[in-house]
């Protein structure tokens, strides 16, 4: 087994161990080290290979009297790991918020045994048939569109995770972690459009690239199709800009949007949530590209619950913020939302539940390709139960630029589409800024909508890689349903932007 993890690893871990036990301090040690290939395309040729290792050790040193430090290294010797563990031993303190963190993190790995994983076999990464699969893919996308300017890259990476604490518990794993993404450039308009997706597998094998291939082909058809629609609105006379003066907005929102507040609510959430019905959990999904089964605390990650009805878990949310911050860890962020047929459906006090439950005929829409046929559908649901206001209903799609910021916790987004339902149909409107701050995010979300109500439970959610959302998330993955509903009273108009 111990092949799995290098001998010099292990004998690095084990003097961090020794030199806790010397001066009496309890010690976590968390070693991830990485080897892979980047292949890039361009214009329907294979540029360029680059070759990438890594490894990072981060030691947590506790004391008896509840001190807490913390100090990592990039550098595989003696003296760097020493050096680290007496950065670590010298800067503690206490932080009841990080202590928590820790236990809450031990109690969840106590209901779980020890990970364990066989020995890798031998690694040649020419091998691999995903090579010859998006270079296909690539050069068919390239002359479907005729676009002016492509390019593809695939990550392939070989990682290893190991932890041992002073307690004696160790875990240690290996696994493939494979990425792709296509970035369409439209030089007319100087926007870049990235369509990407991945997987981890045990073994490089197992990372095979039909479903990848089929996700980037549904993401830039829907592109293609939105980018369609959004022309035939040019021509129209031009729409008034929305009033935003109302403080109670229905909004209907795509995962792309979804995706970007919920991101911005995970790093920037402060110690309390209202009464919410949606549910995000945190996990390590196998198969997932977001896949990381340990937490650099020093524990197996297991699935939590952040946000439920009851309230928010503090602690396990600080400690999957650390994580991120130190970019050698992901994690698959869940949110479930009732669903919009169903007659739980928190809605506002002076929506009458009985409503829900009423009949419905099912309406199909042919004129529209999915998933915009998706948000008509859920328009009509609400609008035959008479729980739409028109003048107040919008449906945002996209993300044309979005700004947040830190200090406040304050967003701007403007979509790429806007619409208004009148006349019970979707109208295009001038998109504009919306601005508010991200704490009223969980109590505004009313439900999800879905392709379809007759979905397997497993189809409900789509996946959303969210590195592109922000640099702390790279691998980070969300599923969502396709479409959320919200009632928002923290949004503001903004022409002006911000």
């Amino acid at each position: 087994m111990n092949e799995l993890v290098s001998p010099l690893t292990l004998s690095l871990t084990h003097m961090v161990i020794s030199t806790a036990d010397t001066f009496g301090v309890f010690a976590h040690v968390y070693v991830h080290e990485h080897d892979g290939r980047e292949y890039l395309w361009k214009q329907g040729t294979q540029r360029q290979t680059i070759t990438s290792t890594g490894w990072r050790m981060i030691i947590w040193v506790r004391t008896p009297e509840g001190g807490i430090g913390q100090a990592a290294t990039d550098l595989s010797t003696p003296d760097a790991v020493i050096a680290c563990f007496h950065q670590a031993r010298q800067h503690t303190r206490i932080s009841p918020l990080l202590a928590a963190g820790f236990e809450r993190l031990q109690q969840l790995e106590s209901r779980y045994p020890p990970l364990l994983t066989p020995d890798p076999d031998k690694l040649i990464w020419e091998k691999t048939p995903l090579l010859t699969q998006i270079e296909a893919h690539h050069r068919h996308v390239l002359s479907t569109y005729s676009l002016p300017a492509l390019t593809t890259t695939l990550t392939l990476r070989r990682e290893t995770c190991y932890i041992t604490r002073s307690d004696g518990t160790t875990h240690r794993t290996s696994f493939f972690r494979g990425h792709v993404r296509d970035q369409i450039m439209l030089p007319t308009v100087g926007i870049t459009h990235s369509f990407e997706h991945g997987a981890t597998a045990p073994t490089l094998p197992e990372l095979t690239g039909d479903l990848w291939i089929s996700s980037l082909d549904e993401q830039i058809v829907h592109w293609h199709q939105t980018r369609q629609r959004a022309d035939t609105c040019l021509p129209m006379p031009p729409h008034p800009r929305l009033n935003w003066d109302k403080l109670d907005l229905q909004l209907l929102m795509d995962i792309e949007i979804t995706a970007h507040l919920l991101a911005t609510w995970f790093l920037h959430q402060s110690d309390s949530v209202p009464h919410t019905v949606a549910h995000l959990q945190a996990d390590a999904v196998e198969g997932a590209l977001s896949y990381q089964p340990m937490h650099p605390y020093g524990y197996l990650l297991v699935p939590s619950a952040i946000v439920t009805r009851s309230g928010l878990d503090l602690a396990g949310l600080l400690a999957l913020r650390e994580a991120a911050a130190g970019h050698s860890f992901s994690c698959h962020l869940h949110l479930e939302l009732p669903e919009l047929a169903l007659s739980e459906l928190a809605l506002s006090d002076h929506v009458n539940r009985s409503d829900l439950s009423a009949p419905v005929d099912p309406t199909t829409h042919p004129d529209h390709p999915h998933p915009f046929s998706c948000a008509e559908q859920a328009s009509r649901h609400l609008d035959q139960r008479g729980l739409l206001y028109e003048e107040d209903f919008y449906l945002l799609e996209g993300v044309d630029r979005f700004h947040a910021d830190p200090a406040t916790g304050r967003f701007g987004l403007r979509p790429r589409r806007l619409y208004r339902y009148e006349q019970k149909r979707l109208v295009p409107v001038t998109p504009v800024w919306l601005t508010g701050s991200i704490e009223s995010l969980m109590p505004s979300f009313v439900g999800g909508m879905s392709p379809t109500s007759d979905s397997p439970a497993d189809q409900k959610s789509q996946v959303k890689p969210l590195s592109s959302v922000h640099p702390h998330l790279t691998y980070w993955t969300m599923s969502a349903p396709l479409y959320s509903y919200l009632h928002f009273a923290g949004i503001e108009q903004n022409e002006r932007g911000i």
